[in-house]
């Protein structure tokens, strides 16, 4: 991991001059953008395809995984939460570094942390979902869409699993007061020894520079 990443949010690049190819090769960022994908792929598949005509004389628009509402809700909250909070991380790898401290980058990682748990779980939970009810369903519709949305839940698992395991190695080197990315403020911590010992040896071994020239007009006979 680099060490940009490892220090939380990128903190390397505080200061810096912001790269946008190299930020976008990061293995983060390239999750962050996997997540945001993936989540979108399945809001599109249930808004626009999710429902179905299943009346035979008058129309009756009904989810199409076994005409449960709740799935197909439930699909979409989870993709909608998902995005947004891809979003918001996106943004955050960005402008975090420039404006907080590494107290409140560990605070904000806390909080991703625990997100992304919860949303690897709750990725799981709509995988599973989804492949119950579509499997129950005895007239099959737009069978493309419930299947796409059903297998970008199940690669939402992996994603948001792989996101999580990234944030908490990121908040275990920025909590490590002896990682890498601490940098000692002298910058060299035994610069101020490199000259010698610390003391001015001069003072100690070598006569001032007026001592003998005071000392021989001491012992000068007088003149009259």
């Amino acid at each position: 991991m680099e060490g940009a990443e490892e220090s939380g949010f990128g903190a390397g690049r505080a200061g810096g001059v912001f790269d946008i190819v190299a930020f976008l090769k990061k293995p983060l960022t390239i999750l962050r953008l996997l997540s945001w994908l993936f989540a979108v792929v399945v809001l599109a598949c249930i808004t626009n395809e999710g429902y179905a005509n299943f009346g035979q004389k008058e129309p009756s628009i009904q989810c199409i995984f076994n005409l449960n509402g709740d799935a197909c809700r439930y699909g979409v909250a989870i993709g909608v939460i998902a995005f947004l909070a891809a979003t918001l991380l996106l943004v955050l790898d960005l402008y975090v570094p420039s404006i907080v401290g590494p107290l409140d980058r560990k605070n904000i990682l806390r909080v991703e942390v625990v997100f992304s748990v919860l949303w690897t779980f709750m990725w799981f939970v709509g995988f599973c979902f989804l492949t119950n009810q579509w499997s129950k369903t005895s007239e099959q519709k737009n069978g493309d869409a419930a299947r796409a949305s059903i297998s970008f839940a199940f690669f939402s698992i992996f994603i948001w699993g792989s996101l999580t395991y990234n944030a908490y190695k990121r908040y275990q080197v920025l909590s490590d007061p002896f990682s890498q990315s601490y940098a000692d403020p002298s910058g060299t911590p035994y610069a101020p020894y490199t000259a010698g010992s610390g003391v001015d040896s001069r003072d100690s071994y070598q006569q001032g520079p007026f001592t003998e020239a005071g000392t021989a007009r001491g012992y000068q006979d007088p003149s009259y």
